[in-house]
């Protein structure tokens, strides 16, 4: 196979799902740990873990997030390609990865 085998959504589905996860590996390395935020009986709780400087360390330095951040470089130039032929593109494929759930008013939100 050869990555003219791929379709524009293809290239983009991967693009958005590497994309996702190194932001998330970056947010853990800036953060030194892991957040995550539940709704309980109560409310909304927000949950922390830290991470030691080594694993944290590990992760940055970890191959896979290299294999993540060079694919990342690796396919910028193809994905704005895309993006400038069909705008619209980018947007449904978001919308296939991460619909939108009406009950999640802001999962993000702090506490």
């Amino acid at each position: 196979m050869k990555i003219q085998d791929l379709s524009n959504e293809e290239v983009l589905l991967m693009y958005t799902l590497i994309e996702d996860i190194l932001g998330d590996m970056n947010e853990i390395i800036i953060n030194k740990g892991v957040k995550h935020i539940v709704d309980s009986p109560v409310g909304k709780v927000s949950l922390f873990m830290q991470l030691e400087e080594e694993a944290v360390e590990e992760m940055k330095n970890g191959k896979k997030h290299k294999l993540l951040t060079n694919s990342i470089k690796k396919l910028s130039p193809v994905v704005d390609i895309i993006n400038d032929s069909y705008p619209e593109m980018s947007n449904e494929i978001h919308k296939i990865i991460f619909p939108v759930n009406l009950n999640d008013e802001n999962p993000e939100e702090d506490m």
